[in-house]
């Protein structure tokens, strides 16, 4: 992993954060078995939290390499694990306070704070397992924008239409209940966490095998179809990406 231009507050920054924060750096590389090449990090006036950048560098066997573009025609697709998890850790994360004010227990924001931890926000072991266990045609992680413009990006990337029934998507209760005190559509929520992807039905039964034996939660929420180029729900209507996450309505 190689970091970019990485600012530290002027105000906040201590010798002590700085070797705090690589401290969890080293520890995430070692966990992933990544190298920390290096990069530029400064102390920069005007900035009020740590903002890290960086970019990681891998190689792959070309017959091995699973793309967003990849669904083909008669897939089924699979949602790994649930929505919106970075979105429910920031929404307690950003506004723990106002949260107690609008009747949300302590124990459910201090549980929603921890959902970056907890389910995680790592896709890395999902994606392996599926990758050992069956072809995988085609992979995605949804971000922003959340889980209606990932599905949207995987059928515009693979020119293929997908009809997702979105009543089978797994929303964590305590994403429900902190999107509703702000009025967001958990689907459109920043999805980091999980994980979409498409294999042939044959395959399903195997993956679904090698998923519970390794205890990650997925669900079969659509199926990919010939183009054109869209998302449809069962009832054929046409979803449109969202121009922004509704994770910003906090910040209004």
């Amino acid at each position: 992993m190689v970091f970019g231009d990485s600012p530290l507050p002027e105000e906040e920054t201590t010798v002590d954060l700085v070797e705090k924060v690589f401290l969890q750096v080293h520890q995430a590389c070692k966990r992933f078995g990544v190298s920390l090449v290096g990069g530029h990090t400064e102390v920069t006036p005007g900035i009020e939290r740590i903002i890290f950048a960086g970019h990681m560098i891998g190689e792959v066997k070309k017959e091995r390499l699973v793309t967003t573009s990849g669904a083909q025609e008669g897939d089924l697709l699979l949602l790994v694990k649930g929505v919106c998890i970075e979105g429910t850790s920031i929404l307690a994360r950003e506004k723990g306070s106002e949260l107690l004010t609008k009747g949300i227990p302590s124990p459910l924001i201090e549980k929603a704070r921890n959902f970056i931890f907890d389910p995680g926000i790592d896709i890395l072991q999902a994606a392996l397992v599926a990758c050992e266990a069956v072809p995988v045609h085609s992979m995605h992680d949804p971000t922003e924008g959340g889980l209606i413009n990932g599905v949207v990006e995987m059928a515009l990337a693979s020119e293929k239409e997908l009809e997702v029934d979105f009543n089978k998507v797994y929303i964590y209760e305590e994403s429900r209940i902190l999107c509703q005190a702000y009025a967001m559509d958990p689907l459109g929520v920043i999805a980091s966490g999980a994980l979409l992807l498409t294999i042939s039905p044959s395959d399903a039964s195997r993956l679904e095998g090698a998923f519970q034996k390794a205890s990650i939660p997925a669900q079969v929420i659509g199926k990919v179809k010939q183009g054109p180029a869209r998302v449809l729900t069962k009832d054929r209507k046409e979803i449109h990406p969202l121009s922004r996450d509704e994770i910003l309505k906090i910040y209004a």
